[in-house]
């Protein structure tokens, strides 16, 4: 489950998209294919709630010792399906270290868990029910018989220059990442040998397990706040917490977030100031962050 969200500038246009989902250019069997998911799980806006279950070090060193292939893939690259992350390589890691895999089975830790917990639920009960959030703190962080938060509260990061946001929060059955986790993983013999075929098979021919829409909201910036910091933008000039150098009333970031103005070093100062300041000295030009300031500003 994951947040969407598509922000827009006052002409509509999409200044940038959280939390995408679309088509993905992948490798089957070394043969082109396209699928469906997130497009950037590494999107730092992205908030997707989660559990990561995996193995320790520890733990990897006990099943060689059992008899376990150290050749044993526990994760696979999302795009090429290139083995990623062996057993054996765990085993040789720090003895505190741990890595993600979807073999369920052989897995005896959870990384991370940021799934919201149920109405109600104690801190006890989600203990005993071994559905503790992990870090523990999150949603509330009760004592032993007090309630989780039952609901997440998120910071909204628009970018500068934004004035609505489309929100949907989306729930996928099964992902791309899982199943192709499932079909390579799967390609032993005897029991169950075709079942990761048959399950790709099966998720490719019926829409890829297409995300729900669960709920869906809006946002829209305050008035004359075009950097969305929840100041005013004549109150932003006025303290000197944004610049206004060409003197047209809007932050200077807004004016380059905008394409009002070009700013090609990307230094954050429209270029039509730096010209206008390298227009009263004489002598040759250097970069712009060469130029001594002038009195007065």
């Amino acid at each position: 489950m994951w947040l969407h969200l598509v922000w827009r500038d006052p002409l509509g246009n999409v200044l940038r998209e959280d939390g995408a989902y679309g088509l993905l250019d992948v490798l089957i069997d070394g043969a082109p294919a396209t699928v469906a998911s997130i497009l950037d799980l590494e999107d730092p806006h992205l908030r997707i709630y989660e559990a990561h279950f995996g193995l320790t070090q520890e733990w990897a060193v006990q099943l060689l010792g059992l008899g376990y292939d150290p050749l044993l893939p526990l994760s696979y690259e999302r795009t090429t399906g290139d083995v990623a992350f062996t057993l054996g390589e765990l085993a040789e890691g720090p003895a505190d270290s741990k890595h993600e895999s979807f073999h369920f089975v052989l897995n005896n830790c959870i990384l991370a868990d940021n799934r919201i917990p149920p109405f109600g639920v104690t801190r006890t009960e989600a203990e005993l029910r071994n559905i503790l959030p992990i870090p523990e703190d999150q949603y509330g962080d009760p004592g032993d018989l007090e309630s989780y938060d039952y609901f997440d509260l998120v910071d909204l990061q628009p970018p500068v220059g934004a004035l609505t946001g489309e929100i949907e929060l989306l729930y996928q059955t099964t992902s791309w990442e899982y199943v192709q986790f499932l079909y390579l993983a799967n390609a032993g013999t005897g029991f169950l040998a075709d079942t990761g075929d048959a399950l790709l098979d099966a998720w490719l021919s019926t829409g890829m397990s297409a995300p729900e829409i669960m709920t869906t909201t809006s946002w829209m910036a305050l008035p004359n706040d075009c950097n969305n910091n929840g100041i005013p933008d004549d109150q932003d000039i006025t303290n000197g917490t944004s610049l206004d150098c060409n003197g047209d009333g809007l932050p200077d970031e807004c004016d380059i977030a905008l394409g009002q103005s070009s700013d090609q070093n990307a230094n954050g100062v429209p270029d039509e100031c730096e010209r206008r300041r390298l227009d009263r000295f004489e002598g040759p030009i250097g970069p712009p962050t060469t130029v001594p300031a002038l009195p007065g500003g």
